[in-house]
């Protein structure tokens, strides 16, 4: 079998990872894997394994017919069986299905606000969808919105996985309490809550905060940098960092206060350097961190300030809580899990 996976950039985010995830969990195992940008390279690709064969396809504008025949042309030369499209890379691959039949689409849906997506929208990707032979859905909720709204019965869920790369931490500051929140520099990532509830916390707790991300250079990105930049004693930024997990590991609290999110990486790398978690109750945050960590309502400050002072003081919740997560998450959310699931939905279709 040959798997094709398909994504716009290899820019760092949470679908991005993924792709590269499902093409090296696959490469070792044995099964032929492929993976192909669609518009831009972006740092992900240092994160490709030496097996997997890849391509950029240098997509120009929205129906640049000299890449849909590229995608045509790298489909038919390698027999490429499955083409797995994240994200909004669906739109291309249905165009090449229309000239070129002889292989499965599954279209995997990362996005946590499908259910709120725009009319018209929804109504493209309702036409375009009968193009696709399945549907990957990163929680359950846009499960049922797939075979709800879009009519499309062969949907499976499939939570996303971890696969750490590193033992070895490479930065070490334990003379303060070190929190880290992974998040692109996206508005719906609410990186101004927490900065608030580190304000009111920093009197009493001698902490370090690290906010790992990418800087999109856009009018959120130049408003919260500046707000980094007034905290520049106990905040700190580091735009894109391709393997996070080395720094997780010297971490001692996690944090994610997103306003909606689909199934979050950085929760799931978060259990995987065993850290013990916060987050705001969106997406599956209740499923994973059930009983394992603190979940807050969203946008509820005096929650977030009360869970972060929780860990700072209870070390030996926060030992507990951290095990216990770990465990589950290595337990549930690893490549040995999701993998086999993957491959036997993909053979159904072939």
């Amino acid at each position: 079998m040959k798997i094709l996976q398909l994504i716009d950039s290899l820019n760092p985010g949470g679908a991005e990872r993924m792709a590269v995830n499902y093409a090296n969990s696959l490469s070792e195992i044995g099964v032929s894997s492929y993976l192909i940008t669609t518009r831009a390279q972006g740092e992900f690709l240092n994160n490709l394994g030496e097996k997997i064969k890849y391509y950029h396809l240098d997509r120009r504008k929205t129906f640049d017919y000299k890449a849909i025949l590229r995608l045509v042309v790298f489909i038919k030369k390698n027999d490429i069986n499955i083409v797995h499209a994240h994200g909004t890379s669906w739109f291309i691959a249905s165009l090449c299905k229309i000239k070129f039949k002889n292989f499965k689409l599954i279209w995997h849906n990362h996005h946590g606000n499908s259910p709120n997506m725009p009319f018209l929208k929804e109504k493209i990707l309702l036409i375009f969808s009968n193009f696709f032979d399945g549907i990957i859905s990163v929680n359950p909720e846009m499960q049922s919105w797939s075979r709800g709204q879009l009519k499309f019965k062969n949907s499976i869920y499939l939570p996303n996985f971890v696969n750490p790369t590193s033992e070895n931490p490479e930065y070490s500051s334990k003379k303060r309490f070190n929190i880290v929140c992974t998040a692109n520099l996206r508005q719906e990532k609410n990186h101004l809550l927490l900065l608030k509830a580190v304000d009111i916390v920093k009197s009493e707790i001698n902490l370090q905060v690290h906010f790992i991300g990418r800087d999109f250079k856009d009018d959120y990105s130049t408003y919260i940098k500046q707000e980094f930049e007034k905290r520049k004693g106990y905040v700190n930024f580091y735009d894109t960092i391709t393997d996070p997990y080395p720094i997780l590991l010297t971490m001692d609290l996690g944090i994610l206060v997103s306003t909606y999110e689909g199934m979050p990486m950085a929760i799931l790398e978060y259990g995987a350097a065993s850290l013990p978690v916060i987050s705001t109750d969106v997406g599956v945050c209740k499923e994973l961190l059930k009983n394992r960590g603190i979940l807050i309502p969203s946008q509820n400050l005096d929650q977030l300030v009360n869970a972060i002072e929780t860990y700072a003081f209870n070390t030996e919740r926060a030992k507990t809580d951290s095990i216990k997560f770990h465990n589950f998450i290595m337990s549930n959310y690893a490549s040995k899990v999701t993998i086999p699931r993957y491959l036997e939905f993909v053979r159904n279709l072939c």
